[in-house]
């Protein structure tokens, strides 16, 4: 019994090679099964200990009731899903959806249909590598490649189909495999005559024949001289670099036949070797280039007595496969995954499947986890497993009536900053790696110290590597170079070239595997990894996101106590091709240690490379290390290496970035001194976040502080808050004056959180329409919420632009200040901000009252999920005056933000003057914005009681199940008196056509003459006499209807338009029973409507449920209590929150410069309290 205790399973020795070498060797399993370890899942007690891993998300079909099969066909390669679909009751025309991994969760973005689209296309096999995706639909004989930017980005794009002669009888395009530029197609029917339907196998070459195009370059068919039927697996071929894995049976059993591109000859494809089982079945199998696992029922026995095992080979010194582990399993398990150290073993008896991990010891493998369903009522039934970068995805094809879904699992630990350090592989002690992590750019540095091979021209001496490139996910894939000509400790010019291929896969914070191969050499392999020093794998565990920018930045430089964050590549920039690695840990047994590698050269240009390591005790900022020198090794070899110590080196490090070296090699008569940089910013914020320092003085280190800039000597709490920034009703309720009324939605809070103490205020002796610019009744979009985070733009006491986020549940902000300005006293120039869900950018635009653009977004995609420590002024670009180069959008007014269709960003504004002005709109798509497009033309036109140009007061803008709502007033001319009339149109192309209330188009966006304009067909309500206010509210319901607030004819009226609402589908005016400054509506849980407005200073809120009469009934649910006097407020609702940007009233309005702004967050219910 090859077993070790409780869930660790060893093989002790190989247990049957398999070759090909002129014959074919049979394992026989009816020989040899009772002798080999076995792991049974019945045995209840080895399961049931396992740790549980539930899925992170559950993806059900796309397309509901037509018994898609969602999940029949998966391929997942790094951030990218492709999902086959057999779509059953639409004739199996099959369907592939596409996924993106957006903030840790997958976001439906395209699905792609046959070109044909015809019954039995069967348009669903999928392989996907990069930015290609092939779609095998064997129904037609053909296979469709797409790509991932043809036609746009993320466009997916057809751009070839492949086709293998469209023979009869055929299947081609069944399950394709794909890596890199190579692809390989199976046709498991076609026939060969006198040997039946052998199937075949094509392999096409991408630029093989003409750039950029697919070619066909071999077909692989049976023979006699391999004596079995090629069949097909049913996990499908297996292709990986230059090596092809592709299953075959008849009659006498199964084999594996592996197929080597230069086998034979270039680009040849001959088989190297069969791995051959008689009287077998090989029903399911995973590969991953290095280990090979498969999925074997013994037919030599009757079917009550049939046995089912799952093997594990590898390949021994030759490249042969050699068989590591054997265990017996029943036929509940089967569809199974295999990447790197981890192997997925699909299942069907009760869990959705079990994880093994590769030990440390060789070939071992270790039960790590059993994958559940987190809802118990599901019907466990696994069709396909498929994992990349630690992630997977299982799918079940005949759940929910046969719709199916998918579940992801996170299999294995994101690399993070906690990873950096040194790493070994404990068999060739002597030699070994240091990673360093950008975490903001997932970008790897490492270096390799290791020796030449025994065998080579100059062996057993020291020689260095360095790879760098970026990860996904658990999988850093990295290029290889080596550094040659330098000289020790001088700036002689170096030469570096790429030389091979790294990959790491990093299973847990303490374990990974390393993968390496050469370009111009027959040196390939991998190894297992683990770190060199046990104990720093804890601030790995410890990381949930990328450490970054700390708050607040330093005044003075000073010495820092060296700490974690130190650890990563140190060089020196005028002796670039050389450089050190720090790895630190304090507390290690007792003390606090550093360890240092030096990778540099021989003392003259013709000695080559050289390594040393040092390492010691520090103390503070200051470490007297002994350095030694290793010798003897060979590459990737378990040979005695001998060590010895030959000076010693001193570090002081200056701060988080700089530091000073002195070493003294007594040994070799050299000594010196090095001023050394970081290579890698990535851990510095770390850094000075561990030192303790402290920018505001307040006695809190800045990475415990949740109140930065603390005015000097205030006490503060455990938090570093003082008083004066726990504003007393902080996250506490406010008592609302008037209580709920019963039969209207109820209301409760709000929690208060003080955003800024000095916000600026225009007195009245400089005011110009209003008291700030900071959330007044007119602006859309000051304040926002996205996943569970506020943000709000606005200003601080001497008008400058600040932008600041919290939890939705939270009290503490987290501002940035922007190197901008707005002194003009002006409330027009309010400041927007939005977030654009694609790629997760921060947009701000601000300052503007018929002005030049000020606009900024941030510098990197997924912007908003920064640490708080990163988000800061350098997370944003320069301000511009413009969204496309060259692109003039005029004079600037009113910008509004909205997401439209598929989740692009659309910002409206005016163009133009008061009176006369036209509305214009530009599209965000895939990181750029489109050209400006007129939408409302107001500068030209008809005469309207003596009025030749006018312009649209856009009221907020809204989107909702794929339309784009506008309404507004028309004014004449520079005075509100000259307001008349509300109007309607909406598009449901993205604000490209618009169509009045009756569906009938009224206008196209564009440079030409056919905008809406005063005579369009658009009116839905006359309001004549110029009572009428600009810029009042405007909300949707689930169900479409479009809700509009307005102030006129003494009072808040409410308009609906839908279904329901009578001639031209509006309603008629209903008085709320309110009156005040601009309102706002906003639609709640249950598709209750909240109005907020001001009234004498006092923030109300009024509130109607649908209820039987369709919102009829309004009554006012809460009004701000005690003292407290608003001049401005403006809202945004996120789920069942209702959450209000409010600045503070002056005591003294004709001298205050500022006042305070809050954040008010109420709890809204559909239900009475």
């Amino acid at each position: 019994m090859c077993m070790k205790p409780a869930i660790f399973a060893k093989v002790c020795g190989t247990m049957l090679a398999i070759l090909y070498c002129g014959a074919v060797n049979a394992h026989d399993y009816c020989q040899s099964s009772k002798t080999q370890s076995t792991i049974q899942s019945e045995s209840v007690s080895m399961w049931e200990d396992l740790p549980i891993l539930n899925e992170l998300q559950i993806l059900p079909t796309t397309q509901p009731g037509i018994e898609a099969r969602f999940g029949d066909q998966l391929s997942i390669d790094g951030d990218t899903l492709a999902v086959g679909n057999r779509d059953s009751r639409n004739g199996s025309r099959g369907f592939v959806d596409i996924f993106y991994l957006q903030n840790g969760l997958w976001q439906h973005v395209k699905t792609l249909r046959s070109p044909l689209d015809l019954p039995g296309d069967d348009f669903r096999s999928v392989a996907l590598d990069g930015n290609t995706l092939f779609v095998g639909a064997n129904g037609q004989k053909l296979v469709y490649v797409y790509e991932r930017d043809e036609g746009g980005t993320d466009n997916w794009g057809l751009v070839q189909q492949l086709d293998g002669g469209f023979k009869t009888p055929s299947v081609f395009g069944l399950r394709p495999a794909l890596d890199g530029n190579t692809a390989a197609v199976l046709d498991h029917e076609e026939a060969i005559p006198g040997l039946g339907h052998t199937g075949a196998v094509y392999i096409f070459e991408k630029g093989f024949f003409e750039p950029g195009q697919w070619g066909l370059v071999k077909r692989l068919e049976s023979s006699d001289t391999m004596g079995f039927e090629q069949g097909y697996s049913g996990d499908g071929l297996k292709l990986v670099g230059d090596t092809l894995l592709q299953y075959g049976h008849d009659h006498s059993g199964s084999a594996i036949n592996e197929f080597g591109r230069n086998e034979g000859g270039a680009d040849n494809w001959g088989l190297k070797q069969q791995l051959f089982f008689p009287v077998t079945s090989v029903k399911y199998s995973a590969y991953d280039g290095e280990t090979l696992v498969l999925h074997i029922e013994d037919d030599c026995v009757p079917q009550e007595e049939r046995k089912v095992y799952l093997a594990f080979y590898n390949r021994d010194p030759g490249g042969q496969w050699a068989e590591q582990l054997k265990f017996e399993i029943d036929d509940s398990f089967r569809h199974h995954a295999v990447e790197g150290q981890l192997v997925l073993i699909g299942a069907r008896d009760g869990t959705v499947g079990y994880l093994m991990q590769r030990g440390a010891e060789p070939d071992s493998w270790a039960f790590k986890g059993k994958l559940m369903a987190s809802d118990p009522s599901m019907e466990l039934n696994v069709s396909r497993a498929s994992m990349d970068s630690g992630r997977a995805i299982i799918g079940w094809p005949d759940e929910n009536n046969r719709d199916g879904m998918a579940l992801y699992y996170e299999l294995a630990r994101p690399i993070n900053t906690g990873q950096m350090g040194a790493w070994f592989y404990p068999a060739t002690s002597g030699q070994g790696q240091f990673i360093d992590i950008q975490p903001d750019m997932n970008y790897m540095f490492l270096s390799w110290f290791t020796y030449t091979e025994a065998g080579s021209d100059n062996p057993n001496q020291q020689q260095w590597y360095t790879a760098q490139g970026h990860y996904t996910g658990n999988r850093a894939e990295l290029t290889l170079y080596e550094t040659l000509g330098g000289q020790f400790d001088d700036s002689q010019e170096v030469t570096t070239k790429g030389v091979g291929e790294v990959t790491l896969n990093f299973t847990d914070c303490q374990s990974g595997q390393l993968i390496y191969r050469f370009d111009n050499e027959e040196r390939q392999g991998s190894f297992p990894l683990q770190r060199a020093i046990p104990g720093s794998e804890n601030l790995c565990d410890e990381i949930d996101q990328p450490v970054g920018v700390k708050k607040g930045d330093r005044s003075t430089t000073q010495a820092v106590d060296i700490n974690r964050g130190m650890d990563g590549a140190w060089y020196e920039p005028e002796t670039s091709g050389q450089g050190f690695f720090v790895d630190v840990h304090t507390n290690l047994e007792g003390s606090n240690f550093i360890f240092v590698s030096w990778f540099t050269y021989g003392d003259d240009t013709a000695s080559g490379q050289r390594w040393l390591t040092a390492q010691g005790e520090f103390s503070g900022s200051q470490a007297s290390i002994s350095v030694y020198e290793t010798t003897g090794g060979s590459f990737d070899d378990p040979v005695l290496v001998n060590t010895v110590e030959i000076g010693t080196m001193y570090i002081d490090f200056t701060d988080c970035s700089t530091a000073q070296l002195d070493y003294a090699l007594t040994n070799d008569g050299l000594s010196g001194q090095i001023d050394l940089v970081r290579a890698l910013p990535g851990s510095q914020a770390l850094c000075e976040n561990l030192s303790g320092e402290d920018a505001d003085l307040d006695g809190v280190a800045d990475f415990q502080d949740k109140c930065p800039l603390t005015p000097f000597g205030e006490p503060v709490d455990a938090q570093g808050c003082s008083e004066s920034q726990l504003d007393p009703v902080l996250c506490h309720g406010t008592p609302s004056t008037d209580p709920t009324v019963q039969g209207v939605p109820s209301v409760s809070g709000p929690s208060v959180t003080k955003l800024e103490r000095e916000g600026q205020y225009f007195n009245t002796g400089v005011r110009e329409f209003g008291s700030t610019a900071t959330g007044p009744d007119h602006a859309q979009d000051a304040v926002m919420v996205f996943d569970d985070k506020v943000y709000v733009a606005y200003y601080g006491r001497d008008g400058e632009l600040k932008i600041a986020r919290k939890p939705l549940a939270g009290c503490v902000w987290t501002t940035v200040t922007l190197p901008y300005t707005q002194t003009d006293p002006d409330a027009h120039r309010s400041a927007n901000i939005a977030v654009s869900p694609n790629d997760r950018r921060i947009h701000i635009i601000w300052g503007l009252h018929a002005d030049t653009l000020n606009y900024v977004v941030s510098k990197i995609d997924n912007a908003v999920d920064v640490s708080d420590a990163e988000f800061n002024a350098d997370l944003f670009e320069p301000r511009r005056d413009h969204l496309n180069p060259g692109d003039d959008l005029g004079r600037v007014t009113y910008p509004r933000f909205i997401v439209g269709n598929s989740d692009n960003l659309l910002v409206f504004w005016r163009r133009g003057g008061s009176g006369g002005g036209d509305t214009y709109v530009s599209e965000y798509r895939n990181g750029s914005w489109s050209g400006q497009r007129g939408v409302i033309r107001g500068t030209s036109g008809e005469d309207y009681q003596g009025s030749t140009t006018r312009n649209a007061y856009l009221n907020t803008v809204t989107s909702n199940g794929g339309q784009l709502h506008l309404t507004w007033t028309w004014r004449e001319t520079s005075g509100a008196t000259s307001n008349h009339d509300l109007m309607h149109a909406y598009s449901i192309d993205n604000a490209v056509n618009w169509l009045n209330s009756f569906g009938t188009v009224v206008g196209t966006s564009g440079p030409g003459s056919s905008k809406i304009n005063l005579n369009s067909d658009v009116m839905f309500q006359e309001v004549r006499d110029g009572t009428v206010a600009n810029q009042c509210g405007q909300t949707m319901t689930s169900d479409g209807r479009v809700h509009v607030i307005h102030r006129y004819d003494g009072g808040y009226q409410y308009h609906r338009w839908g279904p329901d609402a009578g001639e031209n589908d509006w309603t008629p005016a209903l008085d709320i029973g309110a009156n005040g400054g601009r309102p706002r509506i906003y639609a709640g849980p249950g598709d209750s409507l909240w109005v907020v407005g001001t009234n004498g200073k006092r923030i109300r809120i009024h509130a109607a449920a649908r209820g039987s009469d369709n919102w009829g009934t309004w009554n006012r649910v809460y009004e701000t209590a005690g003292s407290a006097r608003y001049v401005s407020s403006t809202g945004y609702v996120s789920g069942n929150k209702l959450v209000i940007l409010a600045q503070r009233e002056a005591d003294d309005p004709a001298s205050a410069e500022h006042t305070e702004i809050e954040v008010l967050t109420f709890e809204l219910s559909d239900s009475p309290q």
